[in-house]
């Protein structure tokens, strides 16, 4: 089946309740995966991939994370409807709760000089591996490879506490990022009606929550140094990809 059909714009913003859109993101995620599967080493699929504001590309990072918000802040009330949005507006989608508009602002906390490769890595495996360090891949200018095995690291095994100061690090650039873009008076950050959700990659935080002290530091860099910055959002959230879990 043609990608074209199983994504398209109009049903991809169409206005659902909280539970509608997490169903329907769900169920085209089942059918997303086996036509990626299929796929996986197509220029076409990459190229759908990989550019800016692809449909796909939104759906993988945009939507999917507002479905969760939604499903988990408003639970399965009919009358809250959430719109995803997939033009170039600063923001990703509008949730309107009694007539009063919300909008949420989804942001992703990765290494931006690897970011090439940090994406190949989530869009692949869901993760990236943060128990090495990334040093490059086996591509060229003109022709970069693609496949997870051609990334390059170092070997040597990253200690638990410079993992979670490396997640620390790049959830602190991208909240930064856009906190300091909320305080322009002309976005609608600056209105306080955005909610804003840093996602970041747990892999490094472990799989399994009763690894309680790594947890515990995210937690408490929140509350203590992301909430704390300078802002005009309505509330910042983190969002765990692995776990699929908010930091409120």
């Amino acid at each position: 089946m043609d990608m074209s059909k199983i994504l398209t714009e109009e049903e991809y913003t169409r206005e659902r309740s909280p539970k509608e859109l997490f169903e329907w993101v769900k169920q085209k995620e089942k059918e997303v995966e086996p036509w990626c599967h299929k796929h996986s080493k197509n220029e076409n699929l990459r190229a759908i991939k990989y550019r800016k504001n692809g449909l796909l590309d939104l759906f993988s990072n945009e939507c999917r994370i507002l479905a969760y918000y939604a499903i988990k802040k408003y639970d399965n009330r009919a009358d809250v409807k959430v719109k995803p949005l997939c033009d170039f507006e600063p923001k990703d989608g509008i949730i309107i709760d009694n007539g009063n508009e919300i909008f949420v602002e989804i942001t992703h906390a990765i290494n931006e000089e690897k970011k090439p490769l940090q994406k190949r890595l989530l869009i692949s495996n869901g993760h990236s591996p943060w128990e090495y360090n990334i040093l490059g891949d086996k591509g060229n200018g003109r022709k970069q490879s693609r496949s997870p095995d051609d990334i390059i690291t170092d070997n040597r095994p990253i200690k638990s506490n410079e993992i979670i100061e490396n997640v620390k690090g790049l959830i602190r650039k991208a909240a930064n990022k856009k906190c300091e873009k909320s305080m322009k008076p002309k976005l609608p950050y600056g209105q306080k009606k955005t909610v804003l959700i840093v996602a970041f990659d747990d892999t490094g935080i472990g799989p399994h929550f009763d690894e309680h002290k790594r947890w515990d530091a995210i937690v408490d860099f929140k509350k203590n140094e992301i909430d704390r910055m300078p802002h005009n959002f309505r509330k910042i959230q983190l969002f765990a990809k692995l776990n699929e879990k908010f930091i409120e």
